[in-house]
């Protein structure tokens, strides 16, 4: 076993802080985690976690602490300290979490150059953490790693397999880098304080942590017995069920840096020496599947029109993840970009919901960017935007500051027909209303006209069924594009399940 030290407090403090309160989730309708949601995430939650524990609640635990990160301070060098984890990590600005141990950082050891990288993300818990710890974390090499996801990981299935894919990739690629959990609240977790003990998702993460010897800490187990003893309202301190207000922050901020405090005075976990990988807890841990390669795009059955017409040829979407791989242009098998991702600014161009949006496309963003683990493609802010969770139809979805736009860009001149419709519509967090307008541009040209629109809001959910006739130039493009009314507090808008064909039916 090794050696750790921990807070423990006294027995009468506790028992003093055992008041009987209900407890409940309240929906973070803000972060867009909970909810009536059709799919938030590609990867799906569960509410059937395994039981872990139980374990004792402390303060903290040591463990084999953070020696190298410790060796590394005393030397002067520059140092980076990454925060991977879910909205907590993600909020709270210049008061969060990660800039709130950054401070203390620097204060305390002012001659040394810091770097803080901030990967925390709105969605997806420790299952899209551990696939985004090589594309967000590792780029950066810390030399000191804090992961927060239990609130996220409540009643999620595999949260021990996901933790310990994290723990393992950041050691397999420097088996010098510190680690250390954090474990936030709820007040769905507040029964299992006053017990004593942790919660499930926190119990999970302390399997792994004994197993690895990574330190951890109860960032609101002081704050939660405050409040049992009556010195303090939850409501002071949390918008809702689990997002944390500035004074939470500054609670689990003081709870943070105290144990770091202790850990850097902790002699028998100062030992500035790799960490070696024991056997892994779960079966068949996979670091990092297999680079995918494309699938060869069946050929589409023949457009039909009411009048018995077929056409020439017909172009359906290809499936992301499956047939669209890897770059945000996709081309047939003669060379030809048929379709291709772009994004724009919600905040610069959206929140319009009518036929005048993005008839402008000097003012769209950057091309998507290809996601390989999960095999989506995402925007600047790095939450998916096309994606095919069921490797069968795709799902374009308005996020945030994110907007996507798909394009179609016509191999040759004639009638086209575009045929569009969406088996579900999905709304979540402070999303309310969802649209999409169809827009012709000519090749070369900035400036498009709309042909089509659809719109629909929160509850009637109303699916799209456009059919749309236009003649195009060799090179015209037709553009997709995707707004909202929300442009921050998380949240998206998707529609699924997308049916999406294009014919061509001759000069």
């Amino acid at each position: 076993m090794p050696a750790r030290a921990s807070l423990r407090f006294p027995r009468k403090w506790w028992m003093a802080a055992t008041v009987v309160v209900a407890s409940a989730i309240v929906g973070g309708a803000l972060f867009g985690l909970r909810g009536n949601v059709v799919a938030q995430t590609p990867e799906p939650a569960t509410t059937t976690a395994p039981s872990y524990g139980p374990f004792e609640a402390r303060p903290f635990t040591v463990r084999r602490g953070i020696g190298n990160f410790a060796a590394k301070l005393k030397s002067g060098k520059p140092i980076t300290v990454a925060f991977l984890g879910g909205p907590i990590t993600a909020g709270g600005g210049d008061r969060g979490l990660s800039a709130l141990a950054g401070n203390w950082l620097r204060v305390n050891y002012p001659a040394r150059d810091l770097r803080l990288v901030n990967a925390g993300f709105v969605d997806g818990g420790s299952s899209l953490g551990a696939a985004r710890y090589d594309r967000d974390v590792l780029p950066h090499q810390p030399d000191l790693l804090f992961v927060e996801f239990v609130v996220d990981d409540t009643g999620r299935e595999d949260r021990l397999r996901h933790i310990e894919r994290i723990v393992r990739k950041a050691r397999t690629d420097d088996p010098a880098l510190d680690v250390v959990f954090l474990y936030a609240v709820s007040d769905a977790h507040r029964e299992d304080y006053r017990a004593g003990r942790l919660p499930q998702a926190a119990a999970a993460e302390e399997t792994v942590a004994e197993r690895y010897g990574v330190p951890s800490v109860a960032l609101g187990l002081d704050l939660l017995a405050r409040l049992e003893a009556g010195k303090g309202r939850w409501v002071e301190f949390f918008y809702d069920g689990w997002r944390p207000k500035p004074e939470a922050y500054s609670a689990y901020g003081e709870a943070l840096t105290s144990a770091l405090a202790a850990m850097f005075a902790d002699e028998t976990a100062k030992a500035a020496t790799p960490h070696e990988l024991p056997e892994p807890i779960t079966r068949d841990l996979v670091l990092r599947p297999t680079t995918r390669a494309a699938t060869t795009m069946p050929v589409p059955p023949p457009m039909r029109r009411d009048d018995g017409s077929a056409a020439r040829a017909t172009y359906a979407m290809p499936v992301v993840g499956v047939h669209w791989v890897g770059s945000p242009d996709f081309t047939d098998a003669d060379g030809r970009v048929l379709w291709r991702l772009f994004t724009q600014s919600a905040s610069a161009n959206g929140r319009r919901l009518n036929p005048a949006f993005g008839l402008d496309r000097s003012r769209w963003g950057a091309p998507m960017l290809w996601f390989e683990e999960w095999g989506y493609f995402t925007g600047p802010s790095k939450a998916y935007l096309v994606h095919a969770g069921n490797g069968k139809t795709n799902s374009l979805t308005a996020r945030e500051d994110d907007l996507p736009i798909l394009t179609f860009t016509a191999p040759r001149a004639g009638r086209y027909v575009v045929r569009l419709r969406s088996g579900a519509i999905a709304i979540w967090g402070l999303h309310r209303s969802l649209a999409m307008n169809v827009v012709h541009f000519p090749a070369g040209q900035t400036k498009g006209t709309s042909l089509g629109y659809h719109r629909t809001q929160n509850r009637l959910s109303d699916k799209p069924n456009l059919e749309i006739e236009v003649r195009l130039n060799e090179g015209d493009d037709i553009a997709f594009e995707l707004d909202t009314n929300a442009t921050t507090g998380g949240g998206g808008a998707s529609y699924a399940e997308l049916d999406l064909t294009i014919g061509w039916f001759g000069e």
